[in-house]
């Protein structure tokens, strides 16, 4: 199993502050997901080791104590897209 996890860092954070975090959903449904997600939001990537720069990441992760060959995917875009991201994540996700 899987989840999906939008965090959010800007420059007066030493540490990524979680702003949504999905619910049960199966591990095609958050690859789906993730993939229309980064399908939608392209145009908005960014690279994540920009210093002084806010960003959001989206992470698709296993859930502690699954099963090891799960693996970690993430985009990471302009932090001025967070509300939109939210908003397809809420309609997507249920």
């Amino acid at each position: 199993m899987n989840k999906l996890i939008l965090v959010y860092k800007d420059e007066d954070l030493n540490q990524p502050k979680e702003v949504w975090v999905g619910g049960e959903a199966s591990d095609e449904e958050n690859n789906l997901t993730f993939e229309a997600l980064a399908a939608e939001f392209d145009e908005y990537k960014v690279e994540a080791t920009e210093k002084n720069e806010p960003h959001i990441t989206l992470k698709l992760e296993p859930i502690d104590g699954e099963e090891p060959h799960t693996y970690v995917r993430d985009i990471t875009l302009k932090a001025e897209q967070k509300d939109n991201v939210v908003q397809v994540l809420k309609q997507r996700v249920k």
